[in-house]
């Protein structure tokens, strides 16, 4: 994430479109080469799950190998 003490930017439900997490970039074909930028909050009406965000100007394109996974 950031150097020691350094805020981390959290975000509940929706988060910056310059960010992602690395389910959404699988989805489009790519992979995070950055580290977790930023973490999101994910409600729902049973649970809450907490996730990372990577930059999307910070990714590479899967290999068709990683695709099939």
């Amino acid at each position: 994430m950031g150097r020691k003490g350094e805020p981390v930017p959290k975000y509940v439900g929706t988060h910056p479109a310059e960010l992602a997490t690395a389910d959404a970039l699988k989805a489009e074909g790519l992979k995070p080469t950055g580290q977790v930028v930023a973490l999101l909050t994910i409600k729902t009406a049973n649970s809450e799950r907490l996730t990372g965000l990577f930059r999307r100007s910070e990714t590479e394109l899967l290999s068709p190998s990683q695709q099939a996974l």
